[in-house]
């Protein structure tokens, strides 16, 4: 399971290298961060310190990049019939 983590991470990171435009932005944390608070019936702003006191917040970010990363990578790929 690690080993393929750490692949997922490379092959990840190679992909954003190359494609900077795929991290997430501020504006896109920003939203996750307000939809995440709505559903928790608490204000965005106490979300983010709670977030930043646990170091999470990066775990937020990165997870915003790896679903703008599959998505251009599906978007990429083709499928051929058998």
């Amino acid at each position: 399971v690690a080993e393929q983590q750490v692949k997922r991470d490379l092959v990840l990171d190679w992909v954003v290298e190359h494609h900077p435009d795929l991290r997430a932005t501020k504006a896109e944390v920003d939203g996750r961060l307000e939809a995440l608070a709505s559903r928790r019936n608490m204000a965005p702003a106490d979300l983010r310190a709670s977030l930043e006191k646990n170091q999470r917040l990066r775990e937020l970010e990165r997870g915003l990049t790896e679903e703008k990363v599959f998505a251009f990578l599906l978007n990429q790929s083709t499928v051929e019939p058998a």
